[in-house]
């Protein structure tokens, strides 16, 4: 075979071709980008939709859990509200504390007390103790008498026995009682 072209042909030949060649192959990229993105839409509109099914489903579980949560409060107040209602009816008015005030109060010098133990159903008291003298043990039942918080307080004739150091155990009642301070309180609010 002859060669009838002339090298400068040749090369303007050359470059046209890989100028062609360049075409195609960016016309094929093109071709196959646009292939995967029509190919893809169907992946898009699947995922937004499980995408919103999840969100769904996580809002209803939240929704539901949150619901069983107040509904679980809300049993655990009125259960409480019905055990303060109760203590209330209960102990209505009787406070350990003014209980103890009182009788710290009411404690003279000649008088020492071991142990105070209230019933808060009843409203009964033991209080034991021990006095230096008889006048002692007499003056403190007395000054337990005096008032209306205390009632049926029973001093044993047998803890009169001795003259001096004399273990003693009262038993009484305490009335219904409501604190000083509750007292004020009331008083200061009927003013207003």
């Amino acid at each position: 075979m002859a060669n009838i072209l002339t090298q400068e042909h040749k090369l303007q030949l050359s470059k046209k071709y890989h100028y062609r060649m360049g075409i195609v192959i960016c016309w094929m990229l093109i071709l196959h980008v646009i292939t995967a993105l029509i190919l893809l839409i169907p992946s898009y509109i699947m995922s937004g939709s499980v995408e919103k099914t999840l969100k769904g489903r996580l809002e209803s579980s939240s929704v539901s859990s949150a619901g069983k949560e107040i509904e679980r409060v809300t049993k655990m107040s009125h259960q409480t509200e019905e055990q303060i209602a109760y203590l209330e009816k209960e102990f209505s008015g009787r406070s350990m504390m003014s209980i103890n005030a009182i009788l710290d109060e009411r404690t003279t010098k000649g008088i020492s007390v071991s142990s105070v133990q209230v019933d808060r159903l009843t409203g009964d008291v033991t209080l034991s103790g021990r006095a230096e003298t008889r006048s002692d043990l007499i003056s403190y039942v007395d000054s337990l008498k005096t008032g209306d918080i205390f009632s049926n307080i029973e001093l044993p004739i047998s803890n009169l026995a001795d003259n001096k150091d004399i273990d003693f155990k009262l038993d009484f009642n305490v009335k219904e009682y409501v604190p000083a301070v509750i007292k004020e309180e009331t008083s200061t609010s009927t003013e207003s």
